[in-house]
């Protein structure tokens, strides 16, 4: 019988190492390589990474180090298992994809904002009239947060509209405009300033505008893109923004 030549075993020596060398190059980009969590903002925050607040009562929910999360206490386990298989959805626009379609049925519903109440988080339903009906149709609490209710004089109309929230690239929309933001940038807010809000049919929404959709797009690819190179995902972002 023919002998197998040597040549043929080191060459499939030398094949076994390319393949074991690329895999572990694999594994290493995909889930070793540090990642700069803080460069993210939470709607495109990587799995290594985790989503909380900075502190146990605040309301800033940031893209961090597991490890932060932890020594923050802010650490949600069960919440990072839900992310990661369903992506994350703001406590906001839960609540307005849930409940609002319902409660825009009664004419007394102005709108809602997330606030904070007795050192945790509420559901604050503002009114422009008393309304047992609407009432008695919300459940007691959303998500864990106790839901409460104001009544305002002037309804919408007589209420600022505009973007409530600092960084990101998820728009949330109401009256909650705040004066000053941090500084901290984070990818994606380059393109906020193509975003958009004006009252719609009563209530403060978002409004389409191509150049922000254009802008959001193209990030979104540059975070797909880049997920374990912040350095040249932010040389990207700022492709998309000029």
């Amino acid at each position: 019988m023919n002998k197998t030549p040597k040549m043929f075993y080191l060459i499939f020596a030398l094949a076994l190492i390319m393949i074991g060398v690329l895999g572990f190059g694999f594994i290493y980009d995909a889930y070793l390589k540090p990642v700069d969590c803080a460069s993210f903002s939470a709607d495109s925050c990587p799995g290594q990474c985790a989503i909380c607040p900075t502190c146990p009562t605040c309301q800033d929910l940031l893209c961090q180090d597991v490890k932060t999360c932890k020594a923050n206490g802010t650490y949600d386990k069960q919440f990072e298992q839900i992310r990661n298989k369903e992506g994350y959805v703001s406590l906001s626009d839960k609540v307005s994809q849930i409940y609002e379609p319902a409660l825009r049925k009664f004419d007394a519903y102005d709108r809602f904002e997330i606030v904070e109440c007795d050192q945790a988080l509420c559901v604050k339903i503002l009114l422009n009239k008393d309304s047992a009906e609407l009432k008695n149709s919300m459940p007691g609490s959303i998500d864990g947060m106790k839901v409460t209710y104001e009544v305002v004089t002037g309804g919408s109309s007589a209420k600022k509209c505009g973007i409530q929230n600092c960084h990101g690239l998820d728009i949330s929309c109401g009256s909650n405009v705040p004066d000053v933001c941090t500084e901290i940038y984070m990818m994606g807010d380059g393109c906020r300033k193509f975003a958009k809000c004006e009252f719609v049919e009563g209530s403060c929404r978002q409004v389409s505008v191509a150049e922000f959709d254009a802008c959001k797009a193209c990030v979104k690819k540059c975070e797909k893109d880049f997920l374990t190179d912040s350095v040249k995902m932010f040389e990207c972002e700022g492709v998309c923004i000029k």
